[in-house]
């Protein structure tokens, strides 16, 4: 399991983790706040989305778990495509965290 912070400080697509060749990424949880209005979504740096658009009110923050360990592994929220990085669009700066694994293909 690895962890990345997330700082957005402008707005529109911004790298949270860089692509890895041969892996993809595996978001297994979330949170992220802002102190605007803001609409998230999650893609692949290739321009998959990953989410629909999601919205945080201000001083607002939005929480997502999906990393449930079962007899098969970890279930996530959703993964990359092979080799994509992991990206999230935002209409404002915003801030967190998350947790992910690097699934080899």
């Amino acid at each position: 399991m690895k962890y990345a912070k997330i700082a957005i400080n402008g707005t529109g697509d911004e790298v949270v983790i860089p692509g890895i060749a041969g892996k993809k990424l595996r978001i297994l949880d979330y949170i992220v706040a802002s102190g605007n209005n803001a609409v998230l979504t999650w893609k692949s740096s290739g321009g998959t989305e990953l989410s629909g658009q999601m919205h945080i009110a201000a001083n607002g923050n939005l929480v997502a778990v999906g990393g449930y360990q079962t007899p098969a592994g970890m279930f996530g929220l959703f993964e990359t495509l092979s080799g994509e990085g992991l990206l999230l669009n935002s209409s404002h700066a915003c801030g967190g965290h998350l947790t992910y694994q690097e699934i080899s293909v």
